[in-house]
C-alpha cells in the first residue's frame, strides 16, 4: 500500500480548478477498513482424476483436474509436464479455483506405473488470482496432493501375447 501526499494548492486538473483533498460527504477512513491487499500468489493443492485406478494404454482420454488455493482468472491456463513425457493444458473459462483438461495417450508416452506431475514447470503458463497474482512454478510443487499419490494410473503399451497352449489330456468321450 502506498500513500501519496498532495497539497492541494499545487495539484491542478487540465482546465486549472485545484485538487480538493478533502473526503466526499458519507465518506470515511473507517469505511476502507475491509480492504484486504492480496500479494500472495494461487498455489496448486491437489491433482487428480476422475478415471478409476488402473492400466491405460494409447488412445484413451483421462480428465485431469487441479484445485487451486483460490480461485483465479477466466481463462488461466496451467500447462503441467508428466513424467510420461506429454503435457497437459488445464483452463478455466469462468474463473474458480479448479481448472481442468484432458490428457490423450499417446503411442510415444513413456510407459509408467504411477502417471504423475514432474514439479517445477509451467511453461506457457498464465494463471493469475483475481488479485492478478502470477502463480509461480514453486507453487506446483505437491507430495500428498500430486496426481500419483491421488491415484494410480499406469501407462501400458504392451500387447497381449500368448504364452502357452496346454492340452489337456481326456478320457471318455464328449
Amino acid at each position: 500500500l502506498r500513500v501519496i501526499y498532495i497539497d492541494s494548492g499545487n495539484a491542478q486538473d487540465n482546465v486549472g480548478n485545484p485538487l480538493s483533498v478533502s473526503l466526499p460527504p458519507n465518506n470515511n477512513i473507517n469505511e476502507l477498513r475491509d480492504v484486504v491487499v492480496d500479494g500472495t500468489p494461487p498455489t496448486v493443492l491437489k491433482i487428480t482424476s476422475s478415471v478409476p485406478d488402473g492400466r491405460y494404454g494409447a488412445g484413451q482420454v483421462l480428465p485431469i483436474v487441479a484445485t487451486l488455493s483460490e480461485p483465479v482468472r477466466p481463462g488461466s491456463t496451467l500447462v503441467l509436464n508428466l513424467n510420461s513425457g506429454s503435457q497437459i493444458r488445464l483452463t478455466t473459462a469462468t474463473g474458480g479455483s479448479e481448472l481442468t483438461g484432458n490428457y490423450t495417450i499417446s503411442t510415444g508416452d513413456v510407459a509408467v506405473d504411477r502417471l504423475d506431475v514432474v514439479p517445477g514447470s509451467l511453461d506457457g503458463s498464465t494463471v493469475r488470482d483475481t488479485a492478478g497474482n502470477q502463480m509461480l512454478a514453486t507453487d506446483i510443487a505437491l507430495t500428498t496432493g500430486s496426481l500419483g499419490q491421488q491415484r494410480v494410473i499406469a501407462l501400458d503399451f504392451s500387447s497381449p501375447a500368448l504364452i502357452a497352449i496346454t492340452a489337456i489330456p481326456t478320457t471318455g468321450y464328449y
